[in-house]
């Protein structure tokens, strides 16, 4: 049998119009790494009545856990599906050939099939896909990536390969950052991540072994995580003094697309700014995102050239 490689591996999704129904695969993008997977649980049966050494003589399917992450790069357009699904809902203006996209957080949540190409071998459709977490991330030298965490409720059967029909949307990358805003001030930074935790929960139930529709379970959280150079002691006075502002970062390439990310009303939640080194110092900060009555934690605003968001 032919070996199998992880090269030309690749991800289809499409939103599903119910939980756990499968969709037409419309939107392919390029990924760097995937764990996702479908596996059965399996108990053993706790009678007494066992073997005359000890060992067991029964089991039974317990819970069919299916999921995973995915690793890709972000893209001014060819990510807003998972963009969506994380946060919610979107919204779209423009008349072309510039449009605004603007992703905002809301409770109803999405579901995605999922169908992934593994490398050189088969493909495997997942279904009743949601956003546990969704994770952006990039330093300076490096790609801008996004990371995915699915609780799925079920997978075919691994088939034969698929084909994709990749998008022309460009990446994003590190030197189209902008500085960081927050408190009227501004902000050199090295790396970032925002994240996005859903608290999603399976839900197990008596007479089935999938998960029914995941349900959020605890307050969701988004932050950013920060490394900035260290020129100043504003965020570490704004740590003390509980000072709460929009924190906002820009990335824009050479055709005025742009991803925005803005944690609202973000305040400090650990900060630290050791001297350790006889070069430039650095400070690491965490940023904890907070709704109000007329704005939720996070939005995301893509401007690109396509219509569809």
């Amino acid at each position: 049998m032919p070996l199998q490689f992880g090269r030309s591996g690749f991800i289809k999704l499409g939103e599903e119009s119910s939980y756990g129904s499968s969709a037409s695969v419309t939107v392919s993008n390029r990924i760097v790494s995937s764990s996702l997977a479908e596996s059965q649980e399996r108990s053993r049966k706790t009678f007494l009545s066992q073997s005359s050494a000890a060992f067991s003589v029964g089991h039974f399917d317990n819970f069919l856990m299916v999921g995973g992450s995915v690793e890709l790069p972000l893209l001014y357009e060819g990510s807003g599906l998972l963009i969506k699904a994380a946060l919610g809902s979107v919204s779209s203006a423009g008349a072309g050939p510039s449009y605004t996209h603007t992703y905002a957080a809301s409770a109803d949540l999405p579901s995605l099939t999922v169908e992934l190409q593994r490398g050189t071998g088969t493909s495997e459709k997942f279904l009743g896909c949601m956003i546990s977490s969704i994770s952006f991330s990039g330093a300076a030298g490096e790609e801008i990536m996004m990371s995915v965490d699915f609780i799925a409720q079920d997978a075919n059967a691994r088939t034969s390969a698929t084909t994709a029909s990749f998008g022309s949307g460009r990446q994003v990358f590190h030197f189209e950052a902008g500085t960081l805003s927050f408190g009227g001030n501004t902000y050199n930074v090295r790396s970032f991540e925002c994240t996005i935790d859903n608290k999603l929960e399976r839900r197990q139930v008596l007479g089935d072994k999938k998960t029914l529709e995941p349900a959020i379970s605890d307050v969701r959280e988004a932050m950013f995580n920060l490394t900035l150079e260290m020129e100043d002691d504003n965020l570490y006075n704004a740590q003390l003094g509980d000072t709460t502002s929009d924190a906002v970062l820009v990335f824009t390439n050479s055709d005025s697309d742009s991803v925005t990310f803005t944690l609202k009303n973000a305040y400090i939640t650990d900060y630290s700014d050791p001297v350790n080194t006889f070069g430039a110092l650095e400070r690491s900060v965490t940023f904890m995102g907070e709704s109000d009555s007329s704005n939720e934690a996070i939005s995301i605003v893509i401007v690109n050239q396509q219509s569809s968001a």
